[in-house]
């Protein structure tokens, strides 16, 4: 109840910055971490990231429908690979873009 008021009253003031919307959100044991562009993936393996999100919910305890239906719909994200750049639309063909 208290993080939905305090998300009320962050959405209300945009003098506050990301650490300090972290700072009230996060445990105070909470560690973050963050790189920088070069250290991730230019592109990201579809089919692994699909292996890699239903084996975390599988590993988590999710109901197997919950799981199967969480799998058909990042399929159909993962296959729907386009963005926009300088005002034109691309597919990208090998990967997702970040």
């Amino acid at each position: 109840m208290a993080c939905r008021r305090f998300i009320r009253k962050t959405i209300q003031s945009d003098l506050l910055s990301p650490a300090l919307v972290l700072r009230h959100i996060m445990p105070h044991s909470a560690k973050l971490v963050t790189f920088d562009v070069v250290d991730f993936f230019t592109s990201i393996p579809p089919e692994e990231a699909q292996k890699i999100v239903i084996q975390f919910l599988v590993d988590s305890d999710i109901p197997t429908d919950i799981v199967n239906d969480i799998a058909k719909l990042l399929q159909i994200c993962l296959k729907q690979n386009y963005f926009l750049f300088n005002g034109i639309f691309y597919q990208q063909e090998c990967g997702l873009a970040m």
